[in-house]
């Protein structure tokens, strides 16, 4: 039977990181005849008063690299454990919270799109207040086509409810808060993308996204490191 590696590589992470971390099974997906999991590690202060950062990969199952990269970073945090003690400072005032995996089974099937064929970029209850290009801005037509959201009176997935539970329990809550959604690179060099495609209105605190999407344009040596 063919297996997500991945999925193993998590919960040897997991056993290393032992009881710095805590896990959490989110949801469950059938795919291939398996039934997999999709998980949250959490390390670092749980208090509510303090900041929090969110890393998620995996949404594409053909975009393996967002995957591994939030694989190797939890990994090497979690290797630091055993000795790092500035780590264990730093850990005492923020949360990180990691879901690596969010669409284990389209990761397993190679697809963009999970098994039941819906793209979970596209896969929400909110439509556009704007004019979408046609297929690219979503579909309903069939899961045949690329971009579909789903039926149109169908609840959102069980992988993009996972991502909403887990945002909604360590994420919002906080005075501060941000994510960081890790996909293949488009182009030729790394970006960081803040899209917003409900409307075309202006987001609160574009400045301060902005600011942080030009980090690497600012500091040249954070594109010679990264992945």
């Amino acid at each position: 039977m063919k297996r997500l590696h991945h999925l193993d590589d998590l919960a040897r992470i997991i056993d290393t990181g032992g009881s710095h971390l805590q896990t959490r099974t989110l949801g469950e997906v059938d795919c291939l005849g398996q039934r997999m999991p999709v998980l949250t590690v959490s390390l670092g202060n749980p208090d509510p008063d303090l900041p929090a950062v969110g890393f998620f990969g995996g949404f594409h199952g053909l975009e393996l690299i967002g995957a591994e990269v939030v694989l190797a970073y939890l990994r090497n945090l979690c290797g630091r454990l055993a000795w790092d003690t500035t780590l264990h400072r730093q850990l005492e005032t923020v949360r990180l919270v990691f879901v690596p995996l969010v669409n284990p089974g389209g990761m397993l099937r190679g697809t963009r799109a999970n098994p039941n064929g819906v793209d979970l970029m596209r896969n929400a209850p909110v439509d556009s207040a704007e004019k979408v290009p046609w297929l690219l801005g979503g579909q309903r037509i069939s899961p045949n086509l690329p971009w579909f959201r789903g039926g149109p009176d169908r609840p959102m997935e069980t992988e993009n409810r996972a991502v909403c539970e887990i945002v909604s329990l360590e994420l919002l809550p906080r005075r501060f808060s941000v994510s960081l959604d890790c996909h293949s690179g488009f182009g030729a060099r790394d970006r960081i993308w803040f899209p917003y495609a409900h409307t075309r209105r202006p987001i609160e605190h574009l400045a301060e996204f902005h600011a942080f999407g030009a980090l690497a344009q600012w500091y040249p040596e954070l594109q010679e490191d990264a992945p």
